[in-house]
């Protein structure tokens, strides 16, 4: 696990994986409930970069076949 970055409210966890899957994918870990929430996985590597300032979304790197596509993901 490689961790990312922290939510403004310092409930979540951004991490990079590649556990289970062999590839990295991107997740979260609610800290209060000690669970994981993964994000869709994507045939190839997906990195979790960081939040936006209020927590809503994560900024997450998609590599599809040698091409790198930066991907802000809603959490709401």
């Amino acid at each position: 696990f490689a961790l990312a970055d922290i939510s403004p409210d310092g409930k979540w966890l951004a991490v990079t994986t590649d556990v289970d899957t062999g590839r990295p994918h991107a997740g979260l870990y609610n800290l209060a409930r000690g669970q994981w929430q993964w994000l869709s996985p994507i045939v190839w590597d997906q990195t979790a970069i960081r939040f936006n300032r209020t927590g809503t979304a994560l900024l997450v790197e998609n590599s599809d076949d040698l091409r790198s596509k930066l991907v802000m993901i809603d959490l709401k």
